[in-house]
């Protein structure tokens, strides 16, 4: 993935990727460090960049966790993640 200024930024293996229904965004679930990332579009460049990363689980959680899906409700107001 190409950020912003132009540097590759490594992706966890294993992801998941779903745009929001407007288009400008994306979420992508990396599975192996059960994560969400807010990516928004550049549909002239044609690239992704990051805006934000969301742990799926507690920081103190230390069990086995993997991000399974995402999903996007039709009016985009709400972001489903699920957790294998």
């Amino acid at each position: 993935m190409t950020l912003r200024n132009g540097m590759q930024h490594p992706v966890p293996a294993r992801a998941r990727l779903r745009f929001h229904p407007n288009g400008r965004f994306a979420c992508c679930v990396h599975e192996l460090v059960s994560q969400v990332e807010v990516l928004e579009w550049d549909a002239q460049k044609g690239t992704l960049h990051s805006v934000q990363k969301i742990s799926l689980v507690p920081e103190d959680y230390h069990g086995t966790t993997r991000g399974a899906d995402i999903v996007f409700t039709r009016d985009g107001a709400l972001c489903l993640c699920g957790e294998s």
